[in-house]
């Protein structure tokens, strides 16, 4: 069962103060059969199992390279730490909307020349079998030149809503993170079940009625020295794991020297090290 089986159930329910014809409306985009299904399962055990404090996220959303839908329109879902069904409506929309409905006399200037595209997000949740939201909006613009978050994550709250701030900035950071996942060269989005029908009659199916999932293609071996980014012998460290990581390779001379390889690539958890000097344990510390 997922939240969007629920919203066509019609077991929904609206944040006080919220207006009724704009939740319903957010909640059609989501059933709405242009709407790309993602599930985010994969990127969330990644992003939320790191002890990563609220406060960072927004800092860690600006340092993404290229989080920006592949569609129009996506819906994705995802379970959190504390095993919540948590879902967001991500919406590739124009910078002028970015103006006009975030902007609301805070004396943020930018120059729309500079702007490729504004995304959105309205955040929902599982509560006791019933779809919560939309909680909030949160939207930021993406640089022509770069391709990543540029000026201000702005971020639109209803003051009586029950939800914390703290669940808004770790949910745009699975989603950040999905994104920006989704547009590494070695990523694709791939139906998690193969239709039911003949061949012949798969392409009158509609791709956005599938649920997709994120998956690894592929992982270039960008480790070739056996020394790491300290110029340490490998050989001579004891066996860890690395954090999965972005490898970006846009500018400069690409990936190997190949200007076709100018991309992002996502690298997975990986171990490295010499097992025979023993093993090092992670610890972390909360502040």
């Amino acid at each position: 069962m997922n939240l969007r089986w629920m919203m066509k159930k019609r077991r929904t329910i609206t944040p006080p103060a919220y207006p009724e014809d704009a939740a319903q409306a957010a909640r059609n985009l989501a059933m709405d059969h242009q709407t790309i299904l993602v599930n985010a399962q994969s990127v969330s055990n990644d992003v939320l199992t790191d002890k990563l404090l609220p406060r960072q996220a927004i800092e860690d959303l600006k340092t993404l390279a290229h989080p920006v839908p592949p569609y129009k329109f996506m819906w994705m879902e995802f379970r959190g730490p504390d095993g919540g069904l948590n879902g967001a409506l991500v919406v590739r929309t124009s910078p002028q909307w970015f103006n006009d409905h975030m902007h609301v006399g805070d004396g943020y200037l930018y120059n729309p020349g500079e702007l490729q595209c504004a995304v959105s997000c309205l955040f929902f949740l599982d509560y006791q079998g019933y779809v919560m939201g939309p909680f909030g909006e949160v939207a930021y613009c993406i640089g022509k030149e770069t391709g990543d978050v540029y000026g201000q994550v702005l971020f639109r709250k209803k003051k009586d809503e029950p939800v914390k701030g703290d669940w808004f900035a770790l949910c745009l950071l699975v989603i950040g993170h999905a994104l920006a996942r989704m547009n590494c060269r070695n990523v694709i989005l791939k139906p998690m079940n193969e239709p039911k029908c003949a061949p012949h009659h798969q392409r009158d199916l509609v791709p956005a009625t599938v649920w997709h999932e994120i998956k690894i293609t592929d992982v270039p071996k960008v480790q070739t020295t056996g020394h790491n980014a300290l110029g340490r012998d490998e050989s001579k460290e004891r066996r860890h794991w690395v954090r999965g990581h972005y490898a970006d390779y846009r500018h400069g001379a690409g990936l190997f020297g190949n200007p076709k390889l100018r991309c992002v690539f996502w690298i997975p958890e990986y171990q490295r090290g010499n097992p025979e000097l023993g093993d090092v344990i992670p610890e972390y510390t909360l502040a």
